[in-house]
């Protein structure tokens, strides 16, 4: 699987990698050097738009250190024009024009010469181009982290309850559910944006709560009735989903406090808070799944039901605990939703449940039961996120993206019953 993952990436990577033309500070530093290796004692008039600042401060003060004179200009073309204008009516010798790619193309720039004849001798410098990749981008790294977070919390639980033969199609509901009613608890009963910290985290745990209650509920009809897990969770889902849009009156609910989005926007030591959760979630639970008896269980239920009960397995309290546990996970994914985007809607997780399962079954658990690390759930969300990630990048349409995802699920699954026959076990 790592392999995969790595492949995958290297493939995203190329097909997406393009010429580009850095506007960063590191850019500025790069054309102030250019232009001391042309002119000792430069004159330059160093341009930026509004979101180049640190270009033009960059190219400054390289400029300065090494005894140029430097005038700046930072807005759009007009700016630029009354700056060259002026330089132009003292007499000035101007002896490079420094700007980004975007600078370069404005016609102002490009016909330098014939707008301005006086200072025509001036060369105009940009950065050099490189090729990048936006799939190894900074940014888009943390949003990878991210994204996992949101999908691998869940997925802990899903691997532990597919580990005992089962399934829940209600965590993306649930998502939507708990992101609906913390945020209408705050808007509705704390006071909106002037809600305390201490009722922030009443109101979530309000809503994590509700969802433990509908993962206990569908623990309790597949062990004590005996209802088909897929019958249960698909049913809860629908309720969920429902409860989600009446509650919300099929609007957002925004009057959440700025405070709210500590969790879900902020960092630790430039690690996105979901994503630190996520791998706090996953050390403990791999803890609970290999050195407890509790772990042991769980997988003595998925190899044989019957058998396991026999040894004094208590089967039922084991089933309760998986479902109720994804259940509290889809809750707390719900609440970091909800504070990420400042709001409830109660579309939030649409088919979310397909990426947590295509994590879990890609990452090797057995869609028979008995087998399963957490391990390869979390490279398996890591995957899942990855694919999700490039075929944005490459330009796939949304509507066609679940077609890929079902067909990696499909897959997997033929490569788990393949498995399993192998070895005799199907």
């Amino acid at each position: 699987m790592i392999i995969v993952l790595i492949l995958i990436g290297a493939y995203i990577t190329y097909a997406t990698t393009e010429k580009s033309h850095p506007e960063d500070a590191a850019a500025g530093t790069q054309v102030a050097g250019a232009i001391l290796e042309d002119a000792s004692h430069p004159v330059v008039v160093v341009i930026g738009t509004g979101k180049q600042t640190e270009f033009v401060a960059a190219a400054e003060s390289a400029l300065l250190a090494a005894g140029g004179k430097v005038t700046t200009a930072i807005g759009g073309p007009q700016e630029a024009r009354t700056t060259l204008e002026k330089l132009q009516q003292e007499g000035s010798k101007v002896t490079h024009i420094a700007c980004v790619k975007e600078v370069a193309n404005w016609g102002l720039i490009s016909n330098f010469r014939t707008n301005f004849p006086e200072l025509a001798s001036a060369g105009i410098v940009v950065p050099d181009s490189v090729n990048r990749s936006p799939f190894l981008e900074r940014s888009n790294i943390l949003n990878l982290a991210d994204r996992t977070a949101t999908i691998g919390i869940i997925a802990i639980g899903m691997t532990m309850i597919i580990i005992t033969a089962g399934i829940d199609l209600s965590v993306g509901s649930l998502v939507a559910l708990s992101a609906v009613i913390s945020a209408w608890i705050l808007e509705a009963k704390f006071g909106g944006t002037g809600a305390t910290v201490t009722q922030m985290i009443m109101a979530s745990g309000i809503a994590i709560l509700v969802c433990g209650i509908f993962g206990f509920a569908s623990g309790s009809l597949v062990t004590c009735v005996g209802v088909s897990p897929f019958i249960v969770t698909l049913v809860f889902m629908m309720v969920a989903r429902g409860l989600a849009f009446i509650i919300s009156k099929n609007e957002s609910i925004s009057e959440t406090p700025e405070s709210f989005g500590w969790l879900g926007q902020g960092k630790v030591m430039m690690m996105p808070i979901p994503a630190l959760l996520m791998v706090i979630l996953f050390v403990l639970f791999h803890i609970l799944m290999t050195r407890t008896v509790l772990g042991r269980y769980i997988y003595a239920v998925g190899g044989n039901r019957e058998a396991a009960r026999l040894s004094g397995v208590p089967v039922s309290s084991v089933l309760l605990f998986v479902y109720t546990v994804t259940g509290i996970l889809a809750g707390v994914v719900g609440i970091i939703t909800a504070s990420r985007f400042g709001t409830g809607k109660a579309t939030f997780g649409d088919m979310m449940e397909l990426d947590v399962i295509a994590a879990v079954v890609i990452g090797g658990t057995s869609l028979f039961g008995g087998e399963g690390r957490l391990t390869g759930t979390f490279i398996g969300s890591l995957l899942i996120v990855v694919i999700r990630n490039g075929m944005n990048l490459l330009g796939i349409k949304d509507n066609e993206q679940p077609v890929v995802l079902g067909i990696v699920i499909l897959g997997a699954a033929i490569v788990d019953t393949i498995g399993k026959r192998r070895r005799g076990m199907v």
